[in-house]
């Protein structure tokens, strides 16, 4: 059978992008496969370790020591082992010190000159000796490499696993593609999700990554220091230490100390619980100043673990730039909530009428291929029980109209809460970002160098930021409004048809003074200006549906939607889309109002 290239609409550009994604997944795959074997390797090793040999060893030399990488315990021991006797230098095999003096005087502490310990000997290498195994929790660096190696794999099978892409497809020569059948593009748009969701998965992952160090540990830290002690410590050494980057240097406060507990002098370089560095410079240097050389002091020891130290326990003002990676944590959520609420994408609606006619039919007498957007909407069969009585000579219950197998119940993109983090997301990124400049210019003003041109450059900025904070709490109280619930006779209407609706309220929905529920049509165009793209919004259609006031009731109702027959059908193209939605607004008097949209799909007009 003879296989003919079929070209999409966009040729050679229907497949570059395809190109460079697999370029972009070959890469994770050589990067992530190398660095789990590297790492895999290395844990086997220490799994290996962890089986060695235990024999008595004499301590022969015992103290700290720094060099280019920080502190470190310089050790000499002798053991025997098969009725040799051997020396060895090593604390553990992957040991090489750390930044914290507290750490090496620790082990220091933990194997004093003179004493005996115990060495764990390697029985195939008897001269392969260490104190202590290493931890076999560096094992979940195997799984950070492979997560690489997986999203590789993963998005090379998506790319090209099922069907080759628009752009370039086969198929056997004489023969017309089929359409693709409802499951299958429900499928597609699934994984298209699914990949969405992946992406933005990294995101929240390395926010997290940064942000558990660089402000969540070290802020447990703060907090957790309220019990310690204070003692008188002396400063033996101090200076603002230099760190050189690729985007210039950093620095840090570099302090030396020791303070008396019981009978022992210890010692300690830790003057806040944040280890990083930044590039401020003159808040560190005015903290080095006020430290000279054989100052006397204050420390904060842990009464339970004396040789953890620290001069500052508070929190500083280095501590919000532990709130940037908050950004990643941001968009790495909201684009996950967006992926499966919000980008749903365009899937196909079989709109069946009255005769069982699929608007998919009609959809070509429009010139439209049938595709629709997505309903926000969840099916909904109410049962008996959902059905509310009605009392002796009341009319009947505007639900008892709507318990029919198609009823749907409305659901909103974005409720409250999801608004509400949104904004908070957004105030946090917007405010991190500038808070950072604005902490420059203070700075600045107080050391005399203030610079008058950034600091009329940050004034919108910060106007903006005040701004999103005072919406903050606004939207908070929004939480505890009565919230909507909307259900309709079926989920979608033809131009011209017509919908009954039934509003009802959760929670005191006697606080709402006016409710207005408006029909609205509007169509949207995505066009390019240079390099950018904007997209503009045209209401075409805006239908009132509700408008109660007091004294009526407004807990509950139904009302009769009517879709203009003059006016076009839901819509979604590459570059246009025309939107329907139901519009919801409870004004509340010195609160937040009620604010919901819904959207609603309107399918084409029925023929014949």
């Amino acid at each position: 059978m003879k296989l003919r290239l079929e070209r999409g609409d966009g040729g050679a550009r229907g497949i570059l992008p395809s190109v460079v994604a697999s370029l972009v997944f070959l890469v994770c795959i050589a990067a992530g496969g190398f660095g789990t074997w590297a790492t895999a390797a290395d844990w086997l090793r220490i799994v290996a370790s962890h089986g060695w040999s235990e024999v008595p060893c004499e301590i022969e030399a015992s103290r700290v020591v720094e060099d280019d990488s920080g502190y470190r315990l310089a050790v000499q021991y002798r053991y025997r082992y098969a009725g040799r006797e051997y020396r060895s230098a090593v604390v553990s095999p992957r040991y090489t010190g750390s930044t914290d003096f507290a750490d090496a005087q620790r082990r220091a502490l933990r194997y004093p000159a003179g004493t005996t310990a115990t060495c764990l000997v390697d029985p195939g290498a008897p001269g392969d000796a260490s104190l202590e195994r290493d931890s076999l929790g560096r094992g979940i660096l195997v799984l950070a490499t492979f997560a690489f190696f997986a999203v590789g794999v993963g998005g090379l099978w998506i790319l090209w696993g099922g069907t080759l892409p628009a752009g370039l497809r086969t198929r056997p020569e004489g023969r017309r593609p089929k359409r693709p059948s409802l499951g299958s593009r429900a499928a597609s748009a699934a994984g298209g999700r699914g990949c969405l969701t992946g992406f933005f998965a990294l995101f929240l992952a390395a926010g997290l990554g940064f942000f558990v160090p660089f402000f969540g540990l070290p802020a447990a830290r703060v907090v957790a220091a309220r019990g310690w002690q204070p003692v008188p410590c002396t400063i033996e050494r101090s200076g603002v230490a230099t760190h050189a980057g690729d985007d210039g240097n950093t620095y840090s406060i570099d302090v030396l100390y020791s303070y008396e507990h019981g009978a022992q002098t210890l010692r300690g370089n830790r003057y806040g619980f944040l280890s990083g560095s930044t590039s401020s410079y003159e808040g560190k240097a005015e903290v080095v100043a006020g430290l000279p050389p054989g100052t006397r002091t204050t420390c904060w020891v842990d009464p339970d673990d004396p040789v953890a130290s620290v001069i500052e326990r508070g929190f500083t003002v280095d501590f919000l730039f532990g709130l940037l990676p908050l950004v990643f944590v941001a968009v790495g959520a909201g684009g996950m909530v967006f992926a499966w609420k919000g980008a749903g994408g365009a899937v196909p609606v079989l709109a069946e009428g009255p005769r069982g006619r699929s608007a998919r039919g009609s959809a070509g007498s429009h010139g439209q291929s049938g595709w629709l957007p997505r309903p926000q909407v969840s099916v909904h069969r109410p049962g008996r029980a959902e059905i509310p009585r009605r009392r002796r000579g009341s009319p009947p219950a505007p639900t008892d109209s709507l318990a029919l197998p198609s009823a749907v119940v409305l659901e909103a993109p974005y409720g409250p809460v999801a608004k509400f983090f949104g904004l908070l997301a957004i105030a946090a990124f917007w405010n991190g970002i500038v808070g950072v400049f604005l902490y420059q210019v203070v700075i600045g003003w107080r050391t005399g160098a203030g610079d008058g041109c950034l600091t009329l450059f940050l004034v919108p900025f910060v106007l903006v930021g005040a701004l999103l904070l005072v919406s903050v709490p606004h939207q908070f109280l929004a939480l505890f409004n009565p919230r909507p619930r909307l259900v309709l006779s079926a989920a979608t209407a033809p131009v011209g048809g017509t919908l009954l609706l039934e509003w009802s309220f959760r929670g005191a929905a006697g606080r709402i003074r006016r409710l207005r529920i408006v029909l609205e049509g509007r169509e949207e165009a995505t066009y390019r200006r240079g390099t950018s793209s904007s997209t503009s919004s045209e209401v075409f259609a805006e239908i009132p549906i509700v408008d109660h006031a007091r004294p009526h009731p407004l807990a509950s109702g139904h009302a009769t939607i009517h879709i203009p027959a003059d006016t076009m059908h839901s819509f979604t193209a590459k570059h246009n889309r025309i939107a329907w939605s139901l519009k919801l607004t409870g004004e509340i008097r010195s609160w937040p109002d009620v604010d919901q949209e819904y959207e609603l799909v309107v399918t084409p007009q029925e023929v014949g």
